[in-house]
């Protein structure tokens, strides 16, 4: 073999490494859930709180969809006839969200629009602005899915005004999250940057790191889709920032990823190099 020099960013190296490592984590964590699935099925149906145990529910289907939409449906659909059994409407309803949300991973994309539309009707007759915040959201994936933006920058209209009437930081800063990233399929950049910076100012004056650091990291992806890397940068500046102050695990590899991607796409960023020869 011929010596050669290759030339190697230390700082993308040791970003990789970091995110590998985050990756590894989520793939070990994935695989003890699936050892103990039922188990936790059975721990989740039998906590004393209906509140709590829905929110349990919830963050398992959104977990479990990411890998195996099939079992979150079974799993969904499972829970929504418990809870009409035990005649509790809220449950079902979030459950259907939930429902509606995996299936625009799959091919049914008409049964799920049909749902979530249905889901936002029932949430408007009850005066339920959390659900139909939530209902409006999922309705506004399913037209961008379709390509029909006007339609989609409609419902996230909806979904900012009824989260603007339940007092949602979170759902607000979704909301106009959402927004830009439709404004910018649009190639509407101006006002995608200004629904961008409207939602990054409801993190900070709630001081919520992981919500800032998500809408950081869709910022910057936004700045690299358009190539304007100096911006990009500043953005992955900022989000790096948050990172040291102990963000959670899902969230710091979605900051070295995008950080490493500016990485990638910016021939002309200055870092130095180690000279290895092969």
């Amino acid at each position: 073999m011929k010596k050669g020099k290759v030339r190697i960013g230390c700082g993308l190296f040791a970003l990789y490494f970091k995110t590998i490592q985050s990756i590894l984590f989520l793939f070990l964590f994935h695989f003890a859930l699936g050892q103990s699935l039922d188990s936790l099925q059975k721990r989740i149906l039998q906590s004393p709180n209906d509140s709590i145990r829905v929110i349990e529910q919830i963050r398992l289907l959104e977990y479990l969809s990411n890998y195996d939409p099939a079992t979150a449906l079974h799993l969904c659909r499972e829970w929504q006839e418990y809870y009409k059994q035990e005649k509790e409407i809220k449950p079902v309803l979030r459950l259907q969200a939930e429902q509606a949300k995996i299936l625009l991973q799959t091919d049914e994309f008409y049964e799920g629009i049909n749902l979530a539309y249905s889901l936002f009707l029932k949430s408007e007759s009850l005066g339920d602005y959390s659900l139909s915040n939530l209902a409006s959201i999922i309705l506004s994936k399913y037209f961008v899915e379709a390509g029909n933006y006007t339609s989609a920058i409609e419902y996230l209209k909806k979904a900012h005004q009824y989260a603007m009437k339940a007092k949602d930081t979170l759902a607000i800063a979704e909301s106009l999250t959402e927004l830009a990233k439709v404004y910018s399929l649009q190639n509407n950049i101006k006002t995608a940057e200004l629904a961008f910076a409207g939602a990054l100012q409801y993190a900070k004056n709630k001081n919520n790191h992981e919500l800032e650091a998500k809408i950081l990291i869709e910022f910057a992806q936004f700045y690299l889709n358009i190539r304007n890397l100096e911006k990009a940068g500043k953005i992955i500046d900022s989000a790096l920032v948050l990172v040291e102050k102990n963000l959670s695990s899902k969230i710091r590899p979605y900051v070295f990823l995008v950080h490493a991607k500016y990485y990638l796409v910016n021939s002309s960023h200055k870092c130095n190099f180690l000279m290895v020869q092969i």
